[in-house]
């Protein structure tokens, strides 16, 4: 993984989480998504 990858992922690392099923009113209507599948959002 590249450096600017990495920094990526510990910045959204502490960003809060939401998981399905969701409450469509605490997702911000205006903001960058980033979506993680299975355990992808995990650094070795």
């Amino acid at each position: 993984m590249s450096n600017e990858c990495k920094q990526i992922h510990e910045l959204a690392s502490n960003l809060k989480r939401h998981k399905f099923p969701f409450n469509n009113s605490e997702i911000p209507l205006n903001g960058i998504y980033l979506w993680y599948q299975g355990q992808a959002f995990k650094l070795n």
